[in-house]
């Protein structure tokens, strides 16, 4: 892949708006894409987007790829899972090979992660926990509920997979973690690329690497990290290159721990002492 190439070469069917875009562009959040909106959550047709059927690339693409851009490509950074969507399409055009299938056979065969797969939520799969709300949290849309914890929706990830829409457990997320560590799995030239930073700190974003956020934490050691969450899970993967750890976690709790990466720090402030 060439990185700074127009995207519009590998999806030439896309919006003018998007033709001068680069896959860095989308991979350290300066492609100029929106964020979730009102609208994504509106009961209106077509329906909360998490309970929408995607079909399609184009059922995908249609939540977003129109929409004004909140930017210029390149201008700011602007965080947006659907950007990541967007990056993964082009990636799926250039290999012709579906996403998820990419992933098994380049991330999830080579580095032993046999958990790696995109969430189908109507499947059964083996050892998936169930997702939970905090009552508090219901309470706000349903007054009336009773309780501390309460079941969260099951929800359709299919727009998003590169954004929030894939299922490991933390073991593997760890394991994925350590092949960053040294040149191996992946060379030496693949690692520079994705650990320089791209971007400055703003107020809302820390510097960014190619889809890794690169700072240092309470203790002043290097780390590379991302985190996230959605209804029903909570996930965090730290690497600390320089003590090489790599550390992970996940709750099925919507929103907890609220200090995302402060486990990971007292994780490594424990095997660093």
């Amino acid at each position: 892949m060439d990185l700074d190439a127009p995207i519009v070469r590998y999806l030439p069917d896309l919006p003018a708006q998007h033709h001068a875009t680069a896959l860095r562009q989308l991979l350290t959040h300066r492609g100029g894409i929106r964020h979730y909106v009102d609208k994504d959550f509106s009961r209106d047709a077509p329906g909360p987007i998490d309970q929408r059927r995607y079909l399609s690339n184009a059922d995908v693409l249609a939540v977003f790829i129109s929409d004004p851009l909140v930017a210029k490509p390149g201008e700011r950074v602007a965080y947006s899972t659907f950007g990541y969507t967007l990056a993964s399409l082009v990636l799926e055009a250039a290999a012709q090979i579906p996403f998820v299938d990419l992933l098994h056979r380049d991330i999830a065969v080579p580095l032993g992660m046999s958990s790696l797969a995109g969430d189908a939520p109507v499947s059964l799969v083996a050892n998936r926990v169930s997702g939970y709300l905090p009552g508090d949290t219901i309470r706000r849309a349903f007054p009336p509920f009773q309780g501390k914890w309460g079941n969260a929706p099951q929800n359709n990830p299919a727009y998003k997979w590169a954004g929030g829409g894939l299922l490991a457990t933390p073991t593997d997320l760890a394991r994925f973690g350590a092949a960053h560590l040294r040149p191996g799995k992946l060379s030496a030239s693949a690692l520079g690329a994705l650990f320089t930073v791209q971007t400055g700190r703003t107020d809302h974003s820390p510097p960014l690497g190619l889809g890794w956020r690169i700072d240092e934490d309470g203790g002043g050691r290097l780390r590379w990290h991302h985190a996230g969450g959605q209804e029903g899970a909570r996930a965090s993967l730290v690497v600390y290159p320089r003590q090489r750890l790599s550390i992970a976690f996940a709750t099925n709790i919507t929103g907890l721990p609220a200090d995302v990466n402060g486990p990971s720090e007292r994780i490594a402030n424990a095997l660093t002492q």
